[in-house]
């Protein structure tokens, strides 16, 4: 959980938040499976 819990923005920005939401979720995954791998 990268502890976001309210983002502020312009309306334009919305999409590129949610992205960079998106691609933190994604990557924190991808740590959590990596260390199950060890």
């Amino acid at each position: 959980e990268i502890g976001l819990d309210y983002v502020s923005c312009s309306p334009y920005r919305i999409p590129v938040a949610k992205l960079a939401a998106a691609h933190a979720n994604l990557k924190g995954k991808v740590k959590v499976k990596e260390m199950g791998e060890k």
